[in-house]
Parts: structure tokens; C-alpha cells; sequence
């Protein structure tokens, strides 16, 4: 979709630069993804923000999930400022990323997404 995406306060994220994805929510169809640590790391750390081509939507929830729990939630909105997370995984095998926006769309970016031993 581009090499460089904004956020909602006009900040820019290059792709090229630092691990850096996107996660779609439409009209209540969940964005996904997942990936298998198989246990091997003990820290995540990531920065969170919202795409400025995302519908003016109120209180989405983004989480992160560990092995079917949540490890860490938040409520998103297009007000919503860069948040960086650091989590501890090193009990987790599968880590999954969800945003859910009810009645428009959203992106979350998800930049710097980094996992330590």
C-alpha cells in the first residue's frame, strides 16, 4: 500500500526503516494477525498508533493476545496518541494482534515490533 504511512497527528512511519505493519478493522470484521513464538522470546515491544486514513470511529478495542489471553488492551479512537508497549512473553507460543471497529474502518499501525530473549 506505500512505503510511508501517517498517523492521525501527522507523525510518519517508513516501512523501510523498522518493523512496521498495519491491521484493517471494517465495520465489525476483526483485523488479525498471529504469529508462533514457540516460546523462544522473553519481551515484546512495539509502539501503537492509529492511521490517518481510518474513519472517525469512537472506542475501538485493539488487544494483543497470548495463547488466548489477553495480554494487553486498549480503547482506540482517531484521538488515540502513539503508545509504546513492552510485554512479556516468554511463557507465550502464539501472539495475536486484534482490532475490532464496529460501524466504520480503522488501521492501527504497529510500528518498531520488536521481540528479545
Amino acid at each position: 500500500a506505500g512505503e510511508t504511512y501517517t498517523d492521525v497527528l501527522g507523525n510518519t512511519y517508513d516501512y523501510r526503516y523498522g518493523n512496521l505493519f498495519k491491521l484493517w478493522s471494517n465495520w465489525g470484521h476483526a483485523g488479525n494477525a498471529a504469529y508462533c513464538l514457540n516460546y523462544n522470546y522473553d519481551k515484546f515491544s512495539c509502539t501503537i498508533t492509529i492511521d490517518n486514513q481510518s474513519d472517525n470511529f469512537d472506542g475501538a478495542d485493539f488487544q494483543i493476545i497470548g495463547d488466548g489471553v489477553v495480554i494487553y488492551s486498549v480503547k482506540v479512537s482517531r484521538k488515540f496518541s502513539p503508545t509504546l508497549i513492552e510485554l512479556d512473553v516468554s511463557n507465550i507460543n502464539w501472539l495475536e494482534f486484534r482490532l475490532v471497529v464496529t460501524d466504520r474502518t480503522g488501521i492501527a499501525l504497529i510500528d518498531g515490533a520488536q521481540l528479545t530473549k
